[in-house]
């Protein structure tokens, strides 16, 4: 059983990052289309809260 912990801890740790960027483009993604389609009212009242750098 113990193989099969190690085995699982390693292969959770290659996939987390794949999944994490994945989320992070899905996220991007529906940020730049919600700035062009939502009104600009609200769009202009929306304040920037992420923890990555910004990009734009």
């Amino acid at each position: 059983m113990d193989g099969l912990s190690s085995s699982l801890a390693v292969l959770t740790a290659m996939i987390t990052p794949a999944a994490l960027s994945t989320t992070h483009a899905e996220m991007d993604f529906i940020w730049r289309t919600s700035k062009r389609l939502v009104p600009k009212e609200l769009v202009e009242e929306t304040h920037y809260v992420h923890f990555r750098k910004k990009k734009d």
